[in-house]
């Protein structure tokens, strides 16, 4: 076996061929795995570097007799080599002028293998030594390729292949492949992904000709072979300029066709032209963003090197508007039987409902169930989600702004609301003052809680810190109210005026310590209290032999549970969950029938004692809509009461209002079906 069949090529002149030949052979030939084949593939290599320049090859393509076969002695020739000339006959490949050493030797001019070589390597030669330097060294021909890339980028890299040949001509084979590195790292550095540049200079050193391949299927077939992204923005501005954004969507296949044409390294260059693009022509349709993102995975862009960060927000935004709008074209089959709850079961009943074209009917029975079931349907979009649909499903739109769809129907529940109200005070004198006294009381509590507030943060920043400090809560939610019980117990008699300061403020501090958390949502969760403060109220008001110490510690302890039931939702969730976890059994359908009578039982004792904790979870939620629902079928279950339970019938407001959290929790979702079960037809009224 010669040593060109060792390298796996056929005799030429070529030392670039010969040493990507041997880079080759080296990728599975290794010292370590099969040293006597490596030794082999060495000896194959310097005998083909050594005879190459003597090897003449014709306009034909056929090599000279003298460089036949018979350079690499045989494996199974016995006879000796002969000096160094590696003929087994003795006789040598090289011409004797050359062997005595008074021969020149004849430089073989070899054709450019570039088409950006203009010149000559021996003209490219004179332009490289011109400065003077020796552009030999891989250092200096490294600082020249930084020269050439800032003047002129890739571009200019590619230009210049002649003479980057030519200095590598000149190179040893340790300094090349010194410079291998250093190209492939100066590429990595840059960031240069230019598929021309790359095969340019896979080809000179040999590197891994997979990537290649694969670009080389791109080039050589389909409508688009050999697309750039330039020429690609050129189509892209031409279709722009034809008919906007319509005619872009209306020739994406040949888009993406051109797209998974572009060679290794493409379709990169070509994300951020189409970026620049959209930017450049101020472009917002969003089914052209979201096509164009899908393809260039624009969204996991965590670093902003392709949008920039006001482009990623709207980009969000049209990703969100798209899975909505994919969320409300689906049947109630696929919603039936997916594996995942529906994110937006109002939305899309309220949407089937309208229609494109509703009547003044149907606008008025969707606004009046769009009142009752508000918080459900509010907290299923955003406000942007919402703006999204004004095009493609405007009706949805004018009920989830409150457009003239609602109008009738908050007539009809505010008139509602007012007839429960004027009905509830007529049918309960003794209770017609109680209103007044609340709303009196809780704009005191509210002053009194501001100052408060003002004052401690002007001459303590950290007090808010430190005031909701769990112990510091542990004083103000359950301390206070004792004391203020235990001086009922020993009444200050000699000092009325410290008594009355210390029975007034204690019981308000106490009682408005999260009012900073709930703001004016603080009144609505106070509200919580009213069965116990009606019925103290009123049965103290009757016993005229009670003293006033006993009223105060009475409203005290009214107090007490209130802050025990905040304390656990604010600082104990954990215990809060546990204590309410059969009666969310019950709410789920997780019960079994074994447990369900006991979770009634259980949900009948205790959520009416979590009422405070109900509501402040619920005003924290956002839902305050969900509060007031609650609240006004309460009352309308009050009026039920026979007037001989007063005034006890005030205990049963906390049943009352968990009576109105379940009905209307069973209420919206038969709402729901029966949205679901009526839809409107186009143009039906």
């Amino acid at each position: 076996m010669d040593c060109w069949q060792i390298l796996g090529i056929e005799p030429t002149n070529n030392e670039r061929a010969i040493k990507r030949a041997y880079a080759k052979q080296l990728k599975t030939t290794r010292p370590d795995d099969d040293a006597a084949a490596y030794q082999q593939l060495r000896e194959a290599f310097d005998y083909a570097l050594a005879v190459a320049p003597h090897i003449y090859i014709d306009a034909d393509g056929d090599e000279d007799e003298d460089a036949d076969g018979d350079i690499w002695p045989s494996e199974n020739d016995g006879q000796p080599e002969t000096g160094q000339t590696g003929c087994s006959d003795g006789t040598s490949a090289i011409p004797p002028a050359w062997e005595n050493g008074n021969g020149e030797e004849k430089t073989v001019e070899r054709p450019s293998e570039s088409p950006f070589d203009g010149t000559s390597v021996a003209s490219d030669t004179d332009k490289v030594f011109s400065d003077g330097h020796d552009i030999r060294s891989p250092e200096y021909l490294l600082s020249k390729l930084e020269q050439w890339f800032n003047e002129a980028g890739s571009e200019g890299l590619l230009h210049r292949l002649g003479e980057f040949r030519a200095s590598l001509d000149g190179m040893s084979w340790d300094e090349e492949e010194q410079m291998s590195r250093y190209c492939l790292d100066f590429l990595h550095k840059h960031d240069i992904t230019h598929p021309l540049l790359w095969s340019e200079w896979s080809d000179t050193f040999g590197w891994p000709h997979e990537s290649a391949a694969d670009t080389a299927e791109g080039f050589s077939d389909g409508p688009y072979a050999a697309i750039l992204p330039e020429e690609l923005e050129t189509r892209l501005e031409e279709w722009f300029e034809q008919g906007g954004c319509d005619s872009l969507l209306k020739h994406r296949e040949q888009i993406f066709t051109m797209l998974d044409q572009m060679p290794l390294g493409g379709s990169e260059e070509a994300s951020y032209m189409c970026a620049a693009f959209l930017r450049r022509h101020d472009i917002y349709d969003r089914p052209l963003w979201l096509e164009w993102s899908d393809y260039f995975g624009w969204h996991e862009d965590k670093h902003g090197r392709i949008l920039t960060p006001v482009e990623m927000m709207r980009l969000q935004n049209f990703r969100e508007n798209a899975v909505l709008s994919r969320l409300l074209a689906r049947s109630d089959d696929e919603t039936r039987f997916s594996a995942e709850p529906d994110p937006i079961p109002y939305t899309r009943a309220f949407d089937r409902f309208l229609g494109r074209r509703p009547g003044f009917f149907r606008q008025q029975l969707a606004g009046l169930a769009a009142v009752l079931s508000w918080p459900n349907l509010s907290s299923e979009t955003t406000q942007e989600q919402r703006e999204a649909l004004a095009f493609s499903h405007f009706s949805l739109y004018d009920l989830l702004q409150g457009g003239k769809t609602g109008y009738g129907a908050w007539i009809v529940i505010l008139g509602l609301l007012l007839f429960t109200t004027l009905l509830f005070t007529v049918e309960n004198q003794a209770f017609s003052d109680l209103p007044v006294t609340v709303i009196e009381t809780s704009v005191v509590a509210g002053i009194i809680a501001l100052l408060h507030s003002w004052l401690w943060n002007i001459a303590a920043p950290r007090w808010q810190t430190f005031k909701y400090h769990p112990i510091t809560a542990l004083i103000y939610l359950f301390a206070m109210p004792a004391v203020t019980i235990a001086i009922q117990i020993f009444p200050l008699r000699n000092t009325p005026e410290p008594t009355f300061l210390i029975l007034t403020l204690i019981p308000l501090v106490s009682w408005t310590y999260y009012l900073s958390r709930y703001k004016m949502a603080w009144v609505v969760v106070s509200l919580s209290m009213t069965g116990f403060i009606a019925f103290a109220w009123s049965l103290l008001n009757d016993l005229e032999s009670v003293s006033e110490e006993f009223r105060i510690a009475s409203y005290c302890a009214i107090l007490l549970w209130f802050n025990a039931a905040l304390y656990l939702l604010e600082h104990k969730p954990n215990w809060l969950a546990a204590v309410e976890r059969p009666i969310n059994l019950l709410l789920n359908g997780q019960a079994s029938r074994l447990q369900q009578p006991f979770c009634i039982l259980y949900a009948a004792a205790v959520w009416p004692l979590l009422l405070p904790a109900h509501v402040a979870r619920t005003v924290q939620n956002g839902h305050l809509g969900t509060v007031l629902e609650v609240a006004a079928i309460g009352l309308l279950l009050m009026l039920l009461i026979p007037d001989s339970l007063y005034p006890y019938g005030f205990l049963l407001f906390y049943p009352a209002m968990m009576l109105a959290a379940w009905l209307r929790r069973y209420s919206m979702r038969g709402l729901l079906k029966l949205m679901r079960r009526y839809p409107a037809a186009d143009g039906q009224t």
